[in-house]
């Protein structure tokens, strides 16, 4: 076994206890394992150690530096002028593109259309939206049906000015033929409206509105509320409006009249302007 730390049979027990013949101010102590081994490669390869400093450089003398300046004022700086210029040029064309860019940037932000129902009908003219698109480009009369939480409420008739994709509707110039809604337990055995007692009760309107017009003018109030007569054949009252008396009293002693079953009576107003929600809707058919 040896003490030195290149050969193979090194050990460091024996290289601890042994004695060395250096004293110790003259032994390098290095900091860790790796700067000693780096140490050992660089005096393989370069045979030197590398505490040995290195001379500086000498700065120039004043002639050469002289002679330096001179050979630079010498030099033909014609085409690094031209270059320069050039360079300026394609400098000041790029600055130029990248302005007219960001004004046309700024032209396509103005020029964007604003995001409204307008902007929004206009992408729903292809698909089952198309129907309402025409009828509000056209400024063509339509009828539209509602409902309640027990069937047909009744129909709108006037002019849709305004829709969006769920098909919430804003109209005006509108006759609302409509029946209320039935309580407690009058839903059970009253008969639920139909499309067609609604057609018919529309056309006897247009009868009578076209009798009245002499007297009252062509223009309804818009607050009053008509209540359309039903016909007074006896097949129609005893098959549609049966009224039956309870000898029950309330309050100051009156017999109490309740309404027992057949079709439900309708009303009639005329409005100048309604917002319809899209989830009451049944029906939209143009007037014909």
């Amino acid at each position: 076994m040896s003490t030195d730390p290149t050969s193979s049979n090194f050990d460091p027990l024996k290289a601890l206890y042994t004695e060395t013949k250096k004293k110790s101010a003259e032994v390098k102590v290095y900091d860790n394992v790796a700067t000693f081994e780096a140490k050992l490669k660089r005096q393989d390869t370069k045979g030197k150690d590398d505490t040995v400093k290195k001379e500086p450089k000498k700065s120039k003398s004043f002639s050469q530096n002289k002679k330096l300046i001179e050979e630079a004022e010498k030099r033909d700086l014609s085409k690094l002028k031209e270059m320069m210029e050039i360079r300026k040029k394609m400098d000041a064309a790029k600055n130029e593109e990248q302005g007219e860019e960001a004004e046309l940037k700024v032209m396509e932000r103005k020029s964007k259309l604003p995001k409204n129902v307008f902007t929004s009908m206009k992408a729903l003219q292809l698909g089952p939206m198309s129907l309402l698109n025409q009828l509000v480009e056209k400024r063509q009369r339509c009828h539209v049906y509602t409902r309640n939480f027990v069937g047909l409420r009744g129909v709108l008739v006037g002019f849709i000015v305004a829709f969006d994709r769920f098909m919430n509707l804003a109209m005006v110039d509108i006759d609302d033929t409509f029946c209320t809604a039935p309580l407690g337990k009058v839903k059970d055995h009253q008969k639920p409206l139909s499309v067609s007692q609604l057609r018919h009760a529309l056309e006897a309107l247009k009868l009578e509105n076209k009798r009245a017009a002499d007297t009252r003018g062509k223009h309804r109030a818009t607050t009053g509320v008509t209540v359309v007569q039903k016909s007074t054949s006896s097949s129609n009252i005893s098959q549609n409006s049966k009224v039956l008396k309870i000898n029950r009293i309330r309050g100051k002693g009156k017999p109490l009249e309740v309404f027992h079953g057949g079709s439900p009576q309708l009303y009639q107003r005329h409005l100048r302007q309604m917002y319809v929600r899209g989830d009451i809707i049944v029906l939209i058919t143009p007037d014909s």
